[in-house]
C-alpha cells in the first residue's frame, strides 16, 4: 500500500465575473513510487483501484456503489522500448458553471514527441463496498461504468451545445446546462510512426453549479427597480436609483446625450419621447455589466369626472372628464363606485340602494401606458324603497292595493302615484281598483319623499275570469218525478241542495223532489272564481195510494206490517184482508194502521191473500184497488 499526498485544491472558474457558490471543496491525494520492471516476457499491469464515487453523481447508475479503476499497461520486455508517457498540461477545472461556455486546454506533451490524439471514453469501475480497496487489485480485463438513461460516451454532461474534444488538440469546448456532478472520461493515444504505443487515460469529475454573478448592474426610478420601460407621465425630471451590487464605479447613459457618473443620478429631460438608459457598472473592467431600460416621457395625463347625484335608487349618470397632453389617447376607463360596483365603461351609470358619501376612483390608461387615477366624493340623499302587496282578485272583486314603501328615518312620504295598468290611476296610498276585464296587469306605484327623491316598483296582479254559470230555465214536475237539470258554466259544479240530486258536482245531475226546491248552481272557474245561479223545479201534487206484493211477519223489525202507502189522499174508506176462503181477516179505515199477519192473535199461514182499498183523491175521484199479496215467514 502506498500512502498518498494529500492538499486541497483552490476552487476557482476561468470566469473571472462568476462567484462559485461557498461550501465547495477539492482535495488533491498524489501516490509517487518507484517500481522496476522485471526483464522478462510478462506484461506489466500498473493498476489502482478504489470504491465507492460520489453518490451525487447523476450520470451513471449507482455511483454509490461504483468504484474506479486507474490501469496502466507496460508490454513484455522484448516489445519493450525506452518510451515516455504523455502527460496532461493542466488539471480539470474544479468547477465549471451553469450557462458558462468552458474551453478547456485538455491537451498532453509527449516527452518523446510522438504524436497525440484525443477522444473520450467510458471510465473503469473498480472495486466494491464489500472491498473497498483491494490488494493487490484482480487483473484486467475491467468493465465500464453504466450510463444512466440518456447519457453516454458522446454526451457525458447536459450541455446546450453539448461538450465536445478536439481530436488533435485535446482542447474541451460546452456549456452546461443543469446543476449535478458528473463523470467525464478522456484518453490520449500516443502514436509513432503510424503505430499506437499506447493510451494514457484519465478518469474525472466535473461539479457543476449554480454560480453568481461577480456584479450585477440593476438600475431603478425613484426607489424602485425598472427591468424594461418606465413611464414617465407627469413631467420631465427623473430621479434615478441604483440597485447594482459588486461594483466600484458607474457610468449613466441617458438616451440625449448625457451622461453621469454619480451613483444615483437626476436627470431632467428637455422634451418628450422614448430614450434608452443604460447603467454600466466598473465601466472598462473585464467584469462590466450592464442594465437598459427605455424611459417614455409624455406630457401630463390628468384623470377627472363629472356626475350629477341626486337620490339613492335613481341612477347616477358619470362622464369622463380626464386629459391628456401628448400622452396618447386614452383606451381604457377603470370605476370604483364605492359601494363595490365597478365598470369599464367610458361613462357608465350606476344605482346606488342607499343614500350617504361614496368616493368614486377612476383611473385612465393611454394607448402610450400612461394612468392615472381621481378619488371624488358622490353625495347622495336617502330615498324611499317602493313596495306594495295586492292579492289576485275575481272579475266582480275589487282589487285592494296596500303601500308597503319603506324610508329612512327622518324622511316621509308625501306623495303616490298608482297606475293600475289599463288606464286608470289613483293618488290614494292604499286604493282599491274595480277592473273591467279579466288578465293580467302590470301596476305601477311611484312614491315620493319630503326631501324630493322618489322610487319606482311595478308588479303584476291577475284578475280571474268569472265562469258565467247558468242553472236553466225554471220548470214544473210531478211528485218525485225524476227530473234532469240543464246547468252550464266555465270551471267546475256544484248544486245545492244536494236532496234528491244524483250527483251534485256535474252539469246535468237527476233530481226526484218530492216539493218545490230553489236548485243554485255554483260554478268555479279554473283562475278560482266562482259565482252562482238558481232554478226552481216546482213540484205538483197527485194522489198515491200504493199496495206491497209481500211481506214477512217474523217480528224482526223489518217488513213485520202489511199496509198501505198514501199521499195525498182526500178520504180514506177501507183497507181490508181476506184469506183465499174470502175470509176477513183484517179491516181499517186509518191508512196508517197495517196487518200484522194474525187473526184473533193467531199468526196465519204463509201463502197468497187477498186486499180491498177504497180512497177518494184530491180531484174527488174514487179509488178502488183489489189485489193479492204473499205471506212469507
Amino acid at each position: 500500500m502506498f500512502s498518498p499526498v494529500l492538499s486541497d485544491v483552490p476552487i476557482e472558474v476561468d470566469n473571472p465575473c462568476l462567484i462559485v457558490p461557498p461550501g465547495l471543496c477539492v482535495e488533491q491525494a498524489i501516490y509517487t513510487v518507484s517500481i522496476t520492471v522485471p526483464d522478462d516476457l510478462q506484461v506489466f499491469d500498473l493498476v489502482y483501484q478504489r470504491c465507492c464515487r460520489n453518490a451525487s453523481i447523476v450520470n451513471i447508475v449507482g455511483p454509490e456503489d461504483t468504484g474506479s479503476t486507474m490501469w496502466q499497461q507496460i508490454p513484455p520486455g522484448e516489445d519493450a522500448s525506452c518510451n515516455s508517457s504523455p502527460v496532461f498540461t493542466n488539471y480539470p477545472p474544479s468547477v465549471i458553471c451553469v450557462g458558462d461556455p468552458i474551453s478547456f486546454d485538455h491537451s498532453a506533451t509527449d516527452p518523446d514527441g510522438d504524436s497525440l490524439a484525443y477522444k473520450f471514453f467510458t471510465p473503469y469501475a473498480g472495486a466494491s463496498p464489500f472491498d473497498p480497496a483491494p490488494f493487490p487489485p484482480p487483473p484486467p480485463p475491467y468493465d465500464p461504468v453504466t450510463w444512466s438513461a440518456g447519457y453516454d460516451v458522446l454526451y457525458m454532461v447536459d450541455g446546450a451545445p453539448g461538450f465536445e474534444i478536439d481530436v488533435n488538440t485535446g482542447l474541451l469546448t460546452g456549456t452546461a446546462t443543469d446543476e449535478g456532478r458528473y463523470v467525464l472520461g478522456v484518453v490520449v493515444e500516443e502514436w509513432r510512426d503510424g503505430v499506437l504505443l499506447g493510451n494514457h487515460i484519465r478518469d474525472f469529475q466535473f461539479n457543476v453549479q449554480l454560480c453568481e454573478p461577480a456584479l450585477v448592474s440593476t438600475l431603478g426610478v425613484d426607489g424602485e427597480i425598472v427591468t424594461d420601460v418606465y413611464l414617465d407621465c407627469e413631467d420631465f425630471t427623473i430621479p434615478f436609483s441604483n440597485f447594482s451590487t459588486g461594483a466600484d464605479s458607474y457610468l449613466w447613459l441617458f438616451g440625449d446625450g448625457a451622461t453621469s457618473e454619480d451613483y444615483e443620478p437626476v436627470h431632467v429631460y428637455g422634451d418628450t419621447g422614448v430614450y434608452t438608459v443604460s447603467l454600466i457598472c466598473n465601466p472598462g473592467f473585464v467584469c462590466a455589466d450592464t442594465s437598459v431600460v427605455e424611459i417614455h416621457i409624455f406630457n401630463t395625463l390628468t384623470a377627472d369626472f363629472e356626475f350629477n347625484a341626486g337620490c339613492s335608487g335613481e341612477a347616477v349618470q358619470f362622464s369622463d372628464a380626464s386629459t391628456s397632453t401628448e400622452a396618447g389617447e386614452i383606451i381604457s376607463w377603470e370605476w370604483d363606485f364605492g359601494d363595490g360596483g365597478s365598470s369599464t365603461a367610458e361613462n357608465p351609470s350606476h344605482d346606488y340602494t342607499i343614500g350617504g358619501i361614496y368616493e368614486v376612483a377612476l383611473t385612465v390608461t393611454t394607448d402610450k401606458g400612461c394612468s392615472s387615477t381621481v378619488l371624488l366624493d358622490v353625495p347622495l340623499l336617502s330615498g324611499p324603497t317602493a313596495d306594495f302587496s295586492a292579492d289576485d282578485v275575481c272579475l266582480n272583486e275589487d282589487a285592494l292595493f296596500e303601500d308597503e314603501t319603506t324610508h329612512p328615518d327622518g324622511v316621509t312620504l308625501t306623495d303616490w302615484f298608482w297606475d293600475f295598468g289599463d288606464g286608470g290611476t289613483s293618488g290614494d296610498q292604499d286604493p282599491s281598483y274595480s277592473y273591467e276585464e279579466p288578465g293580467t296587469y302590470e301596476v305601477t306605484l311611484i312614491v315620493a319623499t319630503n326631501n324630493g327623491c322618489q322610487d319606482t316598483i311595478t308588479q303584476s296582479i291577475t284578475i280571474g275570469e268569472l265562469p258565467y254559470p247558468d242553472a236553466g230555465l225554471d220548470d214544473t214536475v210531478t211528485y218525485l218525478e225524476y227530473y234532469t237539470l240543464m246547468g252550464e258554466g266555465n270551471g267546475t259544479f256544484s248544486w245545492s241542495p244536494a236532496a234528491f240530486v244524483s250527483n251534485p258536482f256535474i252539469a246535468n245531475p237527476q233530481i226526484r223532489p218530492d216539493q218545490t226546491y230553489d236548485y243554485i248552481l255554483t260554478v268555479t272557474s279554473p283562475d278560482g272564481c266562482s259565482a252562482s245561479d238558481t232554478v226552481t223545479i216546482y213540484v205538483e201534487d197527485i194522489t198515491i195510494v200504493d199496495v206491497p206484493n209481500a211481506f214477512s211477519p217474523n217480528d224482526d223489525g223489518v217488513n213485520d206490517l202489511f199496509f198501505v202507502y198514501t199521499h195525498t189522499v182526500a178520504d180514506f174508506y177501507e183497507f181490508s184482508i181476506y184469506n183465499r176462503w174470502g175470509q176477513q181477516l183484517f179491516t181499517t179505515n186509518d191508512p196508517t194502521f197495517g196487518w200484522d199477519g194474525k187473526y184473533n192473535d193467531e199468526p196465519q199461514d204463509v201463502g197468497a191473500y187477498v186486499y180491498v182499498v177504497r180512497a177518494k183523491d184530491i180531484t174527488g175521484d174514487l179509488i178502488n184497488l183489489q189485489g193479492s199479496f204473499i205471506l212469507v215467514r
